[in-house]
């Protein structure tokens, strides 16, 4: 593969690693702040359980699917996989010759942040 193919790849690589942290992150905060916030108009659907008949008939109440929810181990690898697909763009930006780079995006802000 040409360098420029080898950023290609890293880019949608870390995009599709960024774009699946970004969605569980959003689930993940908007939950907990309901949880902090309006704890008695959140209940989970799919995921072992039961709620009073109350909670369950209030139509009100928007059910978060709790398969979307990651266990510790789920979330390490999803981080994971974000880390070193950033290292991989970042390694492929870096070896792609300088008139490539100047004719092609560079990688997204999220990939070369340094601090």
């Amino acid at each position: 593969m040409s360098a420029f193919e080898d950023y290609a790849a890293a880019l949608e690589q870390f995009k599709k690693a960024d774009s699946e942290l970004d969605q569980t992150a959003k689930f993940i905060s908007v939950v907990g702040n309901l949880l902090g916030k309006k704890r008695h108009k959140v209940k989970l659907s799919h995921v072992p359980g039961s709620f009073p008949a109350s909670v369950i008939l209030d139509n009100s109440m928007e059910p978060y699917d709790g398969r979307a929810w990651p266990d510790a181990v789920k979330l390490n690898q999803m981080l994971s996989a974000w880390h070193h697909a950033r290292e991989k763009l970042k390694s492929a930006w870096q070896e792609m010759p300088k008139e490539q780079r100047e004719i092609v995006l560079p990688p997204p802000r999220e990939a070369m942040i340094v601090d």
